[in-house]
């Protein structure tokens, strides 16, 4: 049985042994662990307490709505939220939220749960990243034998 078939029929067996989830995530080339889509309704200002303070959450944005925005108080800032936008957020930092849009909204939102690299020993570090720490780790991973296409 491959592992995605265990996964699938048995996710307590990898949940319980940080080993065997290890095995896992040395062929998921996704620097996040989790993906939550968000459709057709308003996310309330809040943050993102499951995450570290450092780490950023991707949001990706598509559908047929009109003029939208993503709301950070803490900054005094809105920032416009059209189809089609992408961004980088420090969403445990930084409380956010978006209204209701006037069609069709999903949003991908990509994060790390910091409970999940603590399990697995994974990403144990607390500085902010930086583009040539994240270019240098994919490197790594490659020259390891992952493969990410």
């Amino acid at each position: 049985m491959s592992v995605y078939e265990t996964m699938a029929s048995k996710p307590e067996v990898y949940l319980k042994d940080g080993s065997k989830f290890r095995e896992v995530l040395k062929t998921w080339c996704n620097p996040f662990s989790g993906l939550a889509l968000i459709c057709n309704r308003k996310t309330p200002l809040h943050r993102d307490n499951n995450s570290r303070y450092c780490w950023y959450d991707i949001l990706a944005t598509l559908g047929t709505y009109g003029n939208l925005s993503i709301d950070i108080p803490a900054i005094g800032m809105k920032f416009s939220y059209k189809p089609g936008t992408m961004m980088a957020i420090a969403g445990r930092a930084f409380t956010h939220g978006v209204d209701m849009a006037d069609g069709e909204r999903i949003c991908f939102a990509y994060f790390i749960r910091d409970k999940v690299h603590q399990m697995t020993g994974f990403l144990d570090h607390t500085m902010w990243s930086t583009v040539n720490e994240v270019e240098a780790r994919i490197k790594a991973a490659m020259a390891a034998g992952a493969d990410c296409h």
